[in-house]
């Protein structure tokens, strides 16, 4: 399956920020020197290998390099931390794309339904919307957005699948999504940090205790 468009991994400018072998973020070097242990699988993405409909519970998360979890070990990841509250989970499922934007995350889910079957649970956490950016602009981002969201959520309703997503951008970018059932604003008020590491050990992205943020709001809007 391909998660990586190669018109992004093709591009001079874009290819930078993208986790593949022809480009890594600046924060490369950061990752060499870390004690964070990164385990990839086939498709290049930190997730479990995917496998075709596997047992219930099936649980898929999607989001950017937050989501993958870059600077902090698996374990300390908010969706590892979600994912290990399920009681025998088929797998940790994640098509977290490194530098991905709202629109590609939500496409990558997709691609993923249609290879390897619905899953029980949707989570995401998505990322700022000006990474959809690189092609439009903003008035139009938010209804390409909306449009492209609402479409994942008749989806979900249909099949049965249960979708829960926020975003970690603390300025309210998405305040068009915030009528719909399943999508929730995390609010600059609301975020404590609960213990742990504000940065991760690549110095750039969010450590432990935010991912420990994330955690508890996804967990307290849930029941398993």
């Amino acid at each position: 399956m391909q998660f990586y468009e190669n018109y992004l991994t093709k591009n001079k400018e874009l290819s930078p920020v993208f986790w593949h072998k022809d480009g890594m973020p600046e924060y490369r070097k950061n990752l060499l020197d870390s004690d964070v242990v990164y385990r990839l699988n086939s498709d290049g993405l930190r997730s479990d290998e995917f496998k075709k409909n596997p047992e219930s519970p099936h649980i898929l998360f999607a989001g950017c390099s937050v989501t993958c979890g870059i600077g902090v070990n698996i374990q300390d990841t908010w969706a590892y931390k979600l994912y290990s509250d399920f009681e025998n989970a088929s797998g940790f499922f994640n098509v977290s794309l490194p530098g991905g934007s709202p629109t590609e995350i939500i496409s990558n889910i997709f691609k993923y339904i249609d290879q390897y079957g619905k899953p029980d649970y949707i989570f995401i956490l998505l990322p700022p919307i000006h990474r959809d950016g690189r092609y439009v602009t903003k008035d139009y981002i938010d209804r390409i957005v909306y449009n492209y969201y609402r479409s994942l959520e008749i989806f979900c309703n249909f099949s049965g699948i249960k979708l829960l997503s926020s975003s970690w951008a603390l300025k309210n970018e998405f305040d068009f999504l915030n009528d719909l059932d399943t999508f929730f604003e995390i609010k600059v008020d609301d975020v404590e940090y609960y213990g742990g590491d504000i940065l991760g050990d690549d110095g750039h992205h969010p450590g432990s205790a935010a991912h420990l943020v994330w955690y508890n709001e996804f967990k307290k809007r849930i029941r398993l």
